[in-house]
């Protein structure tokens, strides 16, 4: 019985078998993955914007959760990790400030 792991292994080796294809095919895996946030990564960009202005108990899970969507769409709009990693930052941040303002 064949796992699907090997599966997987089997058809990677048959899709990358061509030196250009794989260059190809490796390009548009990274970028599907850099696109991919999971929800704590988006945890972890509310807390050092809660700490920034100074916000402390907030919920980052519950918070995340209601607003994950509408952030993943964000960062969609940018072509690096980085520069939706700064953007989304900083939306986060003006976000938490119009909602709770600063303590500083």
């Amino acid at each position: 019985m064949t796992t699907a792991v090997e599966r997987l292994v089997h058809k990677w080796s048959e899709v990358t078998a061509s030196e250009d294809d794989a260059a190809s095919i490796v390009g548009e895996l990274v970028i599907a993955v850099n696109r991919e946030w999971p929800p704590h990564a988006f945890e972890r960009i509310v807390e050092t914007a809660a700490t920034e202005i100074g916000l402390s108990g907030l919920d980052y899970v519950k918070y995340r959760e209601s607003r994950l969507e509408r952030w993943r769409e964000l960062v969609g709009f940018f072509e690096t990790r980085e520069h939706a990693e700064s953007a989304i930052g900083s939306a986060i941040r003006v976000e938490l400030e119009q909602l709770f303002g600063s303590r500083f």
